[in-house]
């Protein structure tokens, strides 16, 4: 188990359901949360073996910026207790198996399961997990919120990550604008975070923190206290934008929230 820090947060969200069957091996290793205003219209939970490509998802809810991720492929009925639900598989080297259905009264429900089984396999997976999924009175929190944007992307729905890397816990925040754009701001305690690109960084000072700048790569990282990292990124943005100075803004309003308890990391 990892325990990053108190955990909590200015938004809870609740987990609403959960599978109560996984095969043997399967560990909870990531959550994540779409924060579209003051609502989280979505929240997702993975879990994996050992083999990291080895993973079992359950999406609750939807939301429109999902749309380009959405599966799309010949379409087969499943009967998911008592509910029509659609199954999906798609790709050609590698292979995923998507089913979703709604309960009524429930928001949409979607197992996603990609493993080294084929086809056939894949779905009888997916189908016996989908068919254990029942209710979960748990809450998941969401910590870090923006103080500022750039108006491109200010309005933009956003999405939270919590996960490991090795031993480290990380968390990582992403926005994606129109045209591809695109800002990340990873935290945690992984060396993994550091910047590649160190021969071309520059000293920054955000705040009461020491870091450093690749204006080249529209890069930062800093030093936080309790060993924990930062590192961000911001695409170009529209007519003439200075990236650097308005990444440092982001980072100097960005209220980074108690770090995330990850005590739930490895459960079933």
């Amino acid at each position: 188990m990892l325990h990053a820090g108190p955990g909590g947060g200015w938004l809870e969200v609740p987990l609403r359901f959960r599978p109560t069957w996984l095969p043997r091996g399967y560990g909870e290793g990531q959550r994540g949360v779409v924060v579209d205003g003051t609502q989280a219209p979505v929240v997702s939970r993975g879990w994996q073996t050992g083999d990291m490509s080895q993973g079992i998802s359950l999406m609750v809810g939807w939301h429109s910026s999902l749309d380009p991720d959405r599966p799309n492929g010949p379409l087969t009925t499943i009967d998911v207790n008592g509910v029509p639900g659609q199954l999906v598989q798609v790709g050609d080297q590698t292979l995923g198996t998507f089913l979703t259905w709604q309960p009524p009264g429930q928001p949409q429900l979607l197992i996603s399961v990609h493993t080294d089984d084929g086809a056939d396999a894949q779905q009888n997976l997916a189908v016996r997990v989908a068919r254990s999924v029942r209710p979960d009175p748990g809450v998941t929190s969401v910590g870090p919120r923006f103080g500022w944007l750039p108006l491109d992307i200010a309005a933009t729905p956003w999405r939270l990550a919590h996960g490991f890397a090795g031993t480290d816990w990380v968390q990582d925040v992403r926005v994606s604008g129109t045209g591809g754009r695109q800002l990340i701001i990873s935290m945690g305690t992984s060396a993994e975070m550091r910047l590649a690109n160190t021969f071309t960084s520059e000293p920054v000072r955000i705040r009461d923190w020491s870091g450093w700048q690749v204006p080249a790569m529209r890069q930062l990282f800093l030093a936080l206290p309790d060993g924990v990292e930062v590192s961000a990124q911001l695409d170009d943005g529209p007519g003439g934008e200075q990236v650097m100075p308005n990444l440092i803004r982001i980072i100097e309003e960005f209220e980074f929230g108690p770090w995330p308890d990850m005590s739930w990391i490895g459960g079933r």
